[in-house]
Protein backbone atom coordinates (compact mmCIF):
# COMPACT_ATOMS: atom_id res chain seq x y z
CA UNK A 1 0.00 0.00 0.00
CA UNK A 2 2.78 2.44 1.04
CA UNK A 3 4.61 2.74 -2.35
CA UNK A 4 1.07 2.74 -4.55
CA UNK A 5 -0.50 5.60 -2.45
CA UNK A 6 1.59 8.40 -3.59
CA UNK A 7 1.68 7.02 -7.30
CA UNK A 8 -2.59 6.50 -6.78
CA UNK A 9 -2.69 10.28 -5.11
CA UNK A 10 -0.87 12.62 -7.54
CA UNK A 11 -2.70 9.92 -10.16
CA UNK A 12 -6.32 11.43 -8.63
CA UNK A 13 -5.14 14.86 -8.31
CA UNK A 14 -3.99 15.04 -11.48
CA UNK A 15 -7.76 14.13 -12.64
CA UNK A 16 -9.09 16.47 -10.80
CA UNK A 17 -6.13 19.71 -12.28
CA UNK A 18 -7.05 21.04 -15.42
CA UNK A 19 -3.83 20.95 -17.86
CA UNK A 20 -4.72 23.81 -19.73
CA UNK A 21 -4.69 26.09 -16.71
CA UNK A 22 -1.52 27.99 -17.87
CA UNK A 23 -0.83 31.35 -16.37
CA UNK A 24 2.26 32.63 -18.00
CA UNK A 25 3.40 35.29 -15.33
CA UNK A 26 2.69 33.13 -12.90
CA UNK A 27 5.00 30.09 -14.28
CA UNK A 28 7.58 32.95 -14.95
CA UNK A 29 7.69 34.34 -11.53
CA UNK A 30 8.15 30.62 -10.36
CA UNK A 31 10.81 29.53 -12.53
CA UNK A 32 12.73 32.94 -11.56
CA UNK A 33 12.48 32.20 -7.83
CA UNK A 34 13.65 28.55 -8.78
CA UNK A 35 16.41 29.79 -10.65
CA UNK A 36 17.67 32.22 -7.71
CA UNK A 37 16.93 29.19 -5.27
CA UNK A 38 19.76 27.05 -7.64
CA UNK A 39 22.41 30.61 -7.66
CA UNK A 40 21.60 30.03 -3.60
CA UNK A 41 22.94 26.26 -3.23
CA UNK A 42 25.84 26.86 -6.14
CA UNK A 43 27.07 29.39 -4.01
CA UNK A 44 26.49 27.31 -0.73
CA UNK A 45 28.64 24.54 -2.37
CA UNK A 46 31.60 27.01 -3.52
CA UNK A 47 31.35 28.37 0.09
CA UNK A 48 30.86 25.93 2.52
CA UNK A 49 32.63 23.22 -0.04
CA UNK A 50 35.29 22.41 2.51
CA UNK A 51 33.09 21.85 5.26
CA UNK A 52 30.77 19.42 4.69
CA UNK A 53 29.02 19.74 8.22
CA UNK A 54 28.41 23.61 7.42
CA UNK A 55 27.46 22.59 3.90
CA UNK A 56 24.69 20.05 5.57
CA UNK A 57 23.25 22.31 8.02
CA UNK A 58 23.23 25.54 5.46
CA UNK A 59 21.30 23.01 2.66
CA UNK A 60 19.04 21.48 5.63
CA UNK A 61 17.98 25.14 6.29
CA UNK A 62 17.29 25.92 2.59
CA UNK A 63 15.22 23.25 1.97
CA UNK A 64 12.95 23.65 4.70
CA UNK A 65 8.91 23.44 3.44
CA UNK A 66 9.09 27.09 5.39
CA UNK A 67 11.80 28.61 2.83
CA UNK A 68 9.96 26.86 -0.04
CA UNK A 69 6.73 28.95 0.61
CA UNK A 70 9.02 32.22 1.72
CA UNK A 71 10.57 31.97 -1.70
CA UNK A 72 7.36 30.94 -3.15
CA UNK A 73 9.20 27.88 -5.47
CA UNK A 74 5.96 26.40 -5.71
CA UNK A 75 2.72 28.24 -6.16
CA UNK A 76 0.81 27.30 -3.52
CA UNK A 77 -1.53 30.23 -3.85
CA UNK A 78 -2.78 29.30 -7.24
CA UNK A 79 -2.70 25.78 -6.54
CA UNK A 80 -5.49 26.27 -3.84
CA UNK A 81 -7.35 28.11 -6.08
CA UNK A 82 -7.39 25.38 -8.90
CA UNK A 83 -8.98 22.91 -6.17
CA UNK A 84 -11.82 25.34 -4.96
CA UNK A 85 -12.61 25.61 -8.64
CA UNK A 86 -13.15 21.83 -7.98
CA UNK A 87 -14.96 22.45 -5.19
CA UNK A 88 -12.21 20.33 -3.11
CA UNK A 89 -11.23 22.37 0.33
CA UNK A 90 -8.22 21.03 1.76
CA UNK A 91 -6.57 22.54 5.14
CA UNK A 92 -3.31 24.97 4.07
CA UNK A 93 -0.82 22.45 4.91
CA UNK A 94 -2.85 19.36 3.04
CA UNK A 95 -3.21 21.97 -0.29
CA UNK A 96 0.69 22.47 -0.02
CA UNK A 97 1.66 18.61 0.66
CA UNK A 98 -0.77 17.61 -2.25
CA UNK A 99 0.77 20.64 -4.27
CA UNK A 100 4.10 18.57 -3.92
CA UNK A 101 3.06 15.49 -4.93
CA UNK A 102 1.21 17.21 -7.78
CA UNK A 103 4.44 18.48 -8.74
CA UNK A 104 6.40 14.85 -8.38
CA UNK A 105 8.00 15.34 -4.97
CA UNK A 106 8.94 11.92 -3.93
CA UNK A 107 7.98 10.96 -0.15
CA UNK A 108 11.70 10.89 1.16
CA UNK A 109 12.25 14.28 -0.25
CA UNK A 110 8.69 15.39 1.34
CA UNK A 111 9.72 14.30 4.98
CA UNK A 112 13.31 16.39 4.84
CA UNK A 113 10.79 19.25 3.75
CA UNK A 114 8.59 18.78 6.73
CA UNK A 115 11.37 17.61 8.93
CA UNK A 116 9.76 14.37 9.73
CA UNK A 117 11.95 11.42 10.80
CA UNK A 118 8.99 8.76 11.06
CA UNK A 119 8.04 7.80 6.97
CA UNK A 120 4.66 6.86 8.56
CA UNK A 121 3.66 10.05 8.83
CA UNK A 122 3.79 11.41 5.31
CA UNK A 123 1.55 8.24 4.45
CA UNK A 124 -0.87 9.09 6.95
CA UNK A 125 -1.07 12.70 5.82
CA UNK A 126 -1.23 11.36 2.19
CA UNK A 127 -4.23 9.03 3.16
CA UNK A 128 -5.95 11.79 4.82
CA UNK A 129 -5.96 14.30 1.64
CA UNK A 130 -6.95 11.35 -0.72
CA UNK A 131 -9.97 10.55 1.25
CA UNK A 132 -11.15 14.21 0.93
CA UNK A 133 -11.08 13.92 -3.00
CA UNK A 134 -14.00 13.61 -4.83
CA UNK A 135 -12.29 10.69 -6.96
CA UNK A 136 -11.38 8.90 -3.68
CA UNK A 137 -15.27 8.19 -3.50
CA UNK A 138 -14.84 5.91 -7.18
CA UNK A 139 -11.77 4.29 -5.75
CA UNK A 140 -13.86 2.76 -2.46
CA UNK A 141 -16.01 0.19 -4.72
Amino acid sequence: MKKTLPCKLKNTINELIPNDVIDIPRLKFIADNRLRLIQEIIELVHVYGYNEAKLKRALSELIRIESIRERKIVDFEYYNILLKTRNIVLSKTETELSCLIYNGFETAVLRMLYGHTNSESIYIRMHRIKQKLPAYELDKD
